[in-house]
């Protein structure tokens, strides 16, 4: 060790309160983990205020995991993914905007605007679930 004896023990110290940190922290994760395995009937306790089911436990466990590969790369696939939703509605959205009655007919209209739609609920489907993933990633 370079250094006086006083540098070593504060090093010492510090060492000490990090396992101590991360002791704390996986005992934590035991303790969401091990809740989340018993299963219980949803109950309502004194104040009627729903106690936590083992299905939110077990949320609560999933979202303390950090992410897989096979998740890390479904926020790459779901950001490209969503890219190119954006790109088709803008698209959709010019040629609705460009609409002619003389040049289109009403039936075309009607099915870019229920592609639209559809498109949107595609989106927000998407869109959540990589908000739900990067969220665990920041973690």
């Amino acid at each position: 060790w370079e250094g006086r004896f006083t540098d070593y023990l504060a090093w010492q110290d510090a060492e000490a309160a990090a396992a101590e940190e991360e002791e704390a922290r996986v005992k934590e994760q035991q303790r969401v983990r091990s809740e989340a395995e018993v299963t219980a009937v949803e109950q309502v306790d004194g104040d009627g205020m729903p106690i936590e089911t083992s299905s939110a436990l077990r949320q609560k466990a999933q979202q303390l995991r950090p992410l897989s590969n096979f998740e890390v790369k479904e926020i790459a696939r779901l950001e490209t993914e969503i890219a190119k939703i954006e790109e088709r509605r803008r698209t959709l959205q010019k040629q609705i905007d460009q609409y002619n009655p003389k040049k289109n007919d009403y039936s075309e209209l009607t099915a870019w605007m229920t592609e639209l739609e559809e498109l949107a609920d595609t989106l927000d489907t998407k869109e959540e679930r990589w908000l739900a993933l990067s969220e665990r990633a920041d973690l």
